[in-house]
């Protein structure tokens, strides 16, 4: 259990770095309030259900940038499921691990896509189940820096929470927002590639075959 719970908490503080911020630097800070409702980024949020999770359909990359060090996740949120796809490093070898958390049944389960087969399986985790949704992905920004296309004709919306002291940018094409990219100074620390609104139950969930190995694990004092 150690083991999955360090990576729990890995995984809680990667994505806690993925918040809709943005990047700091002295300017002149208007009120621009109604700008920002009528916004290409707040009727985005809107349209998408941004603000209610239970309603939450998403799967977007994120990576996360440290010095010349960059991790990359998948995650994919539906019907108050949670997976989070990663890879996991053991010297030399890389496996592919899959974390999934249903908040509504308070469990969490784990497998690796290279080995689907077999996974193992916790109930009554409530106090992660709180942990994970403490952390809002994306939030209404409250400030609009600026808007205009960019040379790759991708309409990108600077904007920035006046409750933090970070810049978010929000590159849209054809309507869609594509990629939001967080800098603090003039320096890029995560950005988020949006895959899809559209998640299959099959991208939250063990597959159907899988032996529940978790007994095994119990018994060997593995976790």
């Amino acid at each position: 259990m150690k083991k999955i719970t360090s990576i729990l908490l890995t995984v809680i503080l990667i994505f806690s770095a993925c918040r809709m911020l943005s990047f700091a630097q002295e300017t002149e800070n208007t009120d621009t309030t109604a700008d920002i409702k009528d916004s290409m980024t707040a009727k985005w949020f809107r349209n998408n259900n941004m603000n209610d999770f239970d309603k939450m359909e998403l799967a977007f990359k994120a990576t996360v940038f440290s010095g010349e060090i960059a991790s990359t996740s998948t995650m994919y949120i539906k019907d108050s499921k949670i997976a989070i796809e990663a890879p996991l490093e053991f010297g030399f070898l890389t496996v592919k691990s899959k974390i999934i958390l249903d908040i509504g049944r308070r469990s969490i389960s784990a497998y690796s896509p290279s080995l689907p087969i077999f996974y193992i399986s916790f109930d009554g985790i409530g106090d992660y189940t709180e942990d994970f949704t403490q952390f809002p992905i994306f939030e209404d920004p409250d400030l609009i820096l600026e808007d205009t296309y960019n040379e790759s004709g991708y309409y990108v919306e600077k904007m920035k929470n006046t409750a933090e002291d970070f810049y978010n940018c929000y590159y849209f094409k054809d309507g869609e927002l594509k990629l939001i990219e967080t800098y603090d100074s003039d320096v890029k620390t995560s950005s988020v590639e949006i895959i899809s609104c559209d998640v299959s139950e099959k991208d939250v969930s063990v597959p159907a075959f899988a032996i529940n190995l978790t007994f095994l694990f119990t018994l060997f004092n593995l976790i």
